[in-house]
């Protein structure tokens, strides 16, 4: 088969990224065959550190939707949905009641929903306020939302749907709590232990302690202290890496990466260097490009190889 000029030239950049993946892996695979493989410690299996809907949790209790979404009446193919619990900045919040199949459905129904704020102690703040529907037709793919925009100011909100009969007999009332929190980008790298000996493995991750949720990449370094200043060990790892993106959302642990010290690791203080970004959490229909990006940061976590 004959190519043009510009086919050649896909084929030979296709065939390139084929060999330099090849090589990469190889990179990758090559030092983790002389690296013994040392399970992952219970350190490693905490993922909470710090739960953003603490505070909610200490409210009374209220009826909430199922996780699946049914309400226990009506047709079974209806389901109740609220945003999410914990929000940084304002937006909207409430519920969404659609259907999980592919036709149609006419119901007498009326929806009326309430919003207040409420105190830590899920007391009410201020007169609330409300909103009332029709539900009628609902179609496959289009919820009627029942919905109120709230500020960005942190704080807490309940919010309750009422649903009734055509004749206006009560069928099912749900509600649900929203934390409301500044943006925080905040976050550190926290190590299995503090010293190693050469030939041991060292565990570290990412621990998000912040309200934004942190993302970042495989690649770390590992530094030396030396003349009261940090340079990069000849022992950090070095050459081709993985191109994947990794989340810790707020409050949450990401996956546990290792460093294996070499038995020839000089006796010292070093450090692992991490840069990670910050976003916020995105509920569905938000554009990711409309938010302000907070700066790149470098978290760093010290440790001492010993005799």
């Amino acid at each position: 088969m004959l190519l043009s000029g510009w086919g050649r030239e896909e084929a030979s950049r296709g065939a390139l990224q084929v060999v330099l993946l090849l090589l990469a892996m190889a990179a990758l695979a090559a030092p983790a065959a002389a690296v013994p493989y040392v399970p992952e410690p219970p350190f490693c299996k905490q993922t909470v550190v710090e739960d953003p809907l603490a505070p909610i949790k200490r409210m009374p209790e209220l009826h909430e939707p199922s996780a699946g979404g049914q309400i226990g009446f009506g047709p079974s193919s209806l389901r109740l949905r609220t945003t999410p619990s914990f929000r940084v900045g304002g937006g909207e919040v409430g519920f969404s009641l659609g259907l999980a199949q592919r036709k149609g459905l006419s119901l007498p129904w009326t929806g009326k929903a309430t919003l207040v704020a409420v105190n830590g102690y899920g007391r009410p703040i201020g007169e609330p306020r409300r909103s009332a529907k029709k539900i009628g037709w609902l179609k496959p793919r289009y919820a009627r939302r029942f919905r109120f925009e709230i500020p960005d100011d942190p704080g807490f909100y309940r919010t309750t749907l009422l649903l009734t009969g055509a004749s206006g007999e009560k069928l099912g009332k749900f509600s649900f709590y929203t934390r409301v929190a500044e943006p925080v980008g905040a976050a550190r790298l926290a190590l299995d232990a503090q010293t190693y000996r050469p030939g041991s493995t060292l565990f570290f991750r990412v621990e998000n302690v912040g309200t934004l949720t942190a993302f970042y990449g495989v690649p770390y370094t590992v530094e030396k202290l030396e003349g009261g200043s940090w340079s990069e060990a000849p022992e950090s790892p070095r050459g081709p890496t993985i191109l994947i993106g990794i989340s810790s959302p707020p409050g949450v642990a990401g996956r546990c990466f290792s460093f294996w010290v070499p038995p020839a690791m000089a006796v010292g203080m070093y450090r692992v260097s991490k840069e990670i970004d910050f976003l916020p959490l995105l509920s569905p229909g938000e554009d990711r490009r409309q938010v302000t990006r907070p700066p790149s940061t470098t978290l760093t976590a010290e440790f001492q190889v010993v005799p």
